[in-house]
């Protein structure tokens, strides 16, 4: 909801939630059905719908379970995330095995060929080292997948974020950049999200 080109608030599901900043952070087919002002419609717009592309998998079976003291682990300097799988699916092993999934996410240049595949291993692994020393030796089996196309988490690295902050409406912003998708990954970019959460702490 907007007032002379400045955020008023949302409303969602017949709910009005009154607020002088908003953060959106929604796939392409939510985007489009703002009702905000054409402004902003049209600001937006060219952002819409890029394309999700490859990513690196490698997936480890171990024969015990994790500490839960971490779960998830996103790593933007070698772009690699991290998701102990079977402590946020508990039906995804047999109880007291554990599962972890690692992806790497791969550049414009890596999506063109398979030869990043080592560099990706490596980097990977020593993710694994760092984070949980004794994967190798309760490790019971792998599964890697080079060039796994996985919709709304493998983003190609040249995607454009969304404007971050609006121009045409004061006290909204934006993290993504509308890449479609399914699942607790599907709508987040993390990078984007950490520039926003920066652009606001410096207004206050």
């Amino acid at each position: 909801m907007t007032e002379a080109g400045t955020i008023k608030g949302v409303q969602c599901n017949n709910e009005t939630y009154e607020a002088d900043l908003v953060i959106l952070n929604l796939p392409p087919t939510a985007l489009k059905k703002l009702t905000v002002n054409q402004d902003t419609k049209e600001e937006i717009s060219p952002y819409l719908d890029q394309s999700a592309h490859y990513t690196y998998v490698y997936d480890i079976k171990l024969s015990k379970q994790l500490p839960g003291n971490m779960t998830n682990l996103l790593d933007l300097d070698n772009r690699v995330y991290l998701n102990v799988y079977s402590l946020n699916n508990p039906s995804s092993a047999p109880d007291g095995e554990g599962l972890i999934n690692v992806m790497r996410f791969l550049t414009a240049n890596e999506q063109e060929s398979n030869n990043s595949n080592e560099e990706s291993r490596k980097v990977v692994e020593a993710t694994l080292d760092s984070v949980y020393p004794d994967w190798k030796s309760n490790m019971v089996g792998k599964r890697i997948i080079n060039r796994a196309k996985v919709s709304g988490i493998a983003r190609r690295t040249g995607n454009r974020l969304l404007p971050l902050q609006s121009q045409s409406t004061n006290g909204l912003y934006f993290v993504g950049d509308s890449t479609e998708g399914h699942g607790s990954l599907g709508m987040p970019c993390y990078d984007s999200a950490y520039k926003v959460a920066n652009i606001i702490s410096n207004e206050k």
